[in-house]
């Protein structure tokens, strides 16, 4: 029968190289370093694997090394190959068999051979592993060992002969060896149980009857100091079959259990690492059989490691989902290529557990033979996505709603300030598309001159204290144009009730912002076109009054003196009446007299402003200093709409000097250039708050003589500080 080492297709994958870091580099070199021979037989017994010892023993038997098409038969007779193959029959069949062969080629060698079966996940037969220990010393001491010392002396196993009665009669030089590491000393003669300590004797005098009643038995032990003994008992028969000796081999494999315990103790070291880890990991066998598993994974699972190893992930009966809700198999962690198995990545799975799903991410990898790539173990790896899914879905739920919208809607990260979503809205309305905007801070890339730095502010302490927050905002867009939003920001809650995030719906009201200041200035220039009308119409009533006070009454009166006049000559004993009569006349011809001047306009196309200014003020120098500065003024640059409006100003001002101030000291000054004229009324009494008192008649008028010349008045006082008016007329609206 032929066995080869080659690979095929259709070969079971028992490689090693999916194993971890750690895995791949001990595992492969401690059994080449184990004295004990091991190979593999694939599904149809083909040799395909051997470690290091096994090719040494192959080489001391043929001088060779085992080569690409190594052919088994050669260690085998023919009979031999016949009753080999029946053997490995019975291995597939599911038995477990250790036998020992005696091969001859350049050397005649003895092994035991122990065959064990292995199978697939579906339960087929799979392959076969072997052992191999070299038993030629064994046999030969059966044999030889009373009569050849001297080859007992030659080999590395420690071997004594002892009979019924425990006592030595033969040993050679590597038992001395060994005994002298117990501290003791070996002699032919010598009680064997009186040469060990006395914690080992029973275990000893045990294993020594077992042998004498036929049994062989071998075992490991550790003695002091390190020291690691692999023993063995064979019973020797004499010519007539009794046995009643003990031969007794036993080999130094300190080195093997250093290995091993290096081997243990870089598992400790990668199961801490393991532990530490926050995703869940799970090591188990295509057949469910969990070999490791670390703390995370039983959190995220919600149960413990000896429920997880009795039933292995996924735990049978489990309903399992992908990403779409639609159910599906248990081996979809793993998927088949070319007759391949291959693990996932970062697979979205849910398990169904009562009254809802639990989101896992999912990765998968398949741990292999480090040479032959035949299926060893699955590694498993998962985090849990249960909240992450749930935010996805109604974020997919709100970016339905959202782009259904013409409005920008934006969902941005409370803590960090930085954009998590934005809908086609937002993009069309700013220029910046989720690429651009997401993972940023919103406020920093959409800043300008014009940003509103107080309003930021407020609406950061809103969202501090998880207030909703909503207002116009300047905003500048991708391609730096000034533009205004009415912003409206609400807190978004997650399952828990807590807030991290912030839903943002925004339109653009640049052009209804400008059209209502256009409406308002409008207004303003509307207003300020019937103020004038209505300023004209009183001026022309007023000077219509005038002039019937002046022509009409006064021309009345005048006739009334003439005729008491008359009666006072005639009329002697009427004297003091009538005398009395022409003086209310006289003195209501004058008080009429005044007032129409008062009423009337000035006509300045014949008198200038500094004219009647000086006459305007001459009632008023009784009652206090008044100064009149007309230096600075040009009054041929000054159309007449300025100059009444400043007549009628200063008319106004004085009566409110004279009726409210108690001032003792007033000046006026007029000044202008070719762009402005500027009035200014100043006073030192008693002064008002400007903010407290409100705009009577008299302070109204003012404004509005002042506003409909296109021009602004302003009231500087403050109480105890006196009061001046300074009004500013532009002379570019009035030719």
């Amino acid at each position: 029968m032929a066995f080869d080492s080659s690979i095929d297709s259709d070969r079971p994958d028992l490689s090693l190289s999916s194993l971890s870091p750690m895995g791949q580099d001990f595992f492969p070199s401690i059994l080449n370093t184990l004295e004990e021979p091991f190979f593999l037989l694939d599904n149809t017994f083909r040799f395909f694997w051997h470690n290091k010892a096994c090719n040494d023993l192959y080489h001391a038997v043929s001088g060779k090394n085992i080569g690409k098409n190594f052919d088994f038969n050669v260690l085998l007779t023919a009979e031999q190959q016949d009753v080999f193959k029946q053997t490995l029959e019975k291995v597939a069949a599911g038995e477990k068999v250790h036998v020992e062969w005696r091969y001859q080629l350049t050397v005649v060698k003895w092994v035991s051979v122990s065959l064990y079966p292995y199978r697939s996940p579906n339960g087929a037969f799979a392959g076969i592993c072997g052992s191999l220990r070299d038993i030629t010393e064994k046999k030969l001491t059966e044999l030889v060992l009373l009569r050849n010392t001297a080859v007992l002396n030659n080999i590395g196993e420690g071997v004594l002969l002892v009979d019924a009665q425990f006592r030595v009669l033969t040993f050679n030089r590597q038992a001395i060896r060994i005994f002298n590491l117990l501290n003791t000393e070996v002699h032919t003669g010598a009680d064997l149980l009186s040469l060990l300590p006395a914690t080992r004797q029973a275990t000893v005098r045990w294993f020594l009857q077992q042998a004498l009643a036929g049994a062989q038995k071998e075992y490991e032990i550790e003695y002091p100091d390190g020291l690691w003994l692999f023993i063995n008992y064979l019973p020797v028969n004499n010519p007539n079959g009794n046995i009643e000796q003990v031969s007794i081999s036993f080999r130094d494999i300190s080195k093997r259990k250093k290995a091993e315990e290096q081997l243990r103790a870089g598992e400790i070291k990668y199961q801490a690492l393991v532990n530490s880890l926050s995703e869940g990991v799970i090591l188990q066998t295509l057949d469910k059989q969990v070999l490791a598993v670390n703390k995370s994974a039983i959190a995220i699972l919600g149960t413990d490691a000896e429920k997880l190893k009795a039933t292995g992930f996924p735990t049978p009966g489990a309903v399992l989902f992908d990403e779409q809700e639609i159910a599906i198999e248990h081996e979809a962690l793993l998927y088949k290529r070319n007759g391949q198995l291959y693990g996932i990545r970062n697979k979205v799975i849910g398990i169904q557990h009562a009254g809802r799903i639990q989101w896992l991410k999912v990765n998968t990898a398949i741990v292999t033979n480090a040479r032959q790539k035949d299926p060893y173990t699955l590694l498993i790896s998962f985090e849990d996505i249960t909240r992450e899914k749930k935010i996805s879905g109604e974020m997919e739920v709100l970016s339905l709603v959202a782009k259904e919208t013409t409005n920008g809607v934006m969902i941005f990260n409370k803590l960090s300030g930085n954009v998590l979503w934005v809908n086609e809205g937002f993009t069309r309305l700013t220029g910046y598309t989720p690429a651009d905007i997401i993972g940023k801070n919103p406020v920093k890339a959409m800043l300008g001159p014009d940003t509103d730095q107080d309003q930021l502010k407020s609406w950061a302490d809103r969202i501090e204290h998880n207030l909703s927050y909503n207002g116009d905002f300047i905003i500048y867009t991708k391609d730096g144009e000034r533009r205004i939003h009415h912003v409206t920001g609400q807190p978004f809650k997650n399952e828990n009730g807590d807030i991290h995030r912030y839903f943002v719906v925004s339109y653009d009201v640049t052009d209804q912002r400008r059209m209502e200041v256009e409406r308002l200035e409008n207004e303003i220039e509307q207003q300020k076109k019937i103020t004038h009308v209505i300023l004209e119409t009183k001026e022309l009533e007023r000077n219509l009054l005038g002039r019937e006070l002046h022509d009409n009454i006064n021309q009345i009166l005048a006739a009334t003196r003439m005729q008491l006049s008359y009666c006072m000559e005639n009329f002697s004993t009427c004297a003091p009446v009538l005398s009395q009569c022409r003086d209310n006349v006289i003195a209501a011809i004058e008080e009429t007299r005044r007032l129409s001047h008062r009423m009337v306009m000035p006509r300045f196309t014949e008198r200038s402003l500094p004219q009647e200014l000086n006459k305007l003020i001459e009632p008023y120098q009784y009652t206090g200093s008044i100064q009149l500065d007309t230096a600075d003024w040009d009054d041929a640059k000054a159309a007449i709409s300025v100059k009444e409006a400043f007549f009628r100003i200063a008319q106004e001002q004085l009566s409110n000097v004279y009726k409210h101030s108690r001032a003792t000291h007033v000046s006026i000054r007029i000044a202008c250039d070719a762009d402005a004229a500027a009035l200014t009324v100043k006073d030192n009494g008693v002064g008002f708050d400007p903010c407290k008192k409100k705009d009577g008649i008299g302070l109204s008028n003012i404004r509005s003589r002042a506003e409909c010349c296109g021009g602004e008045a302003q009231f500087i006082s403050a109480p105890g500080k006196g009061c001046t008016l300074e009004v500013n007329i532009p002379l570019r609206d009035h030719p």
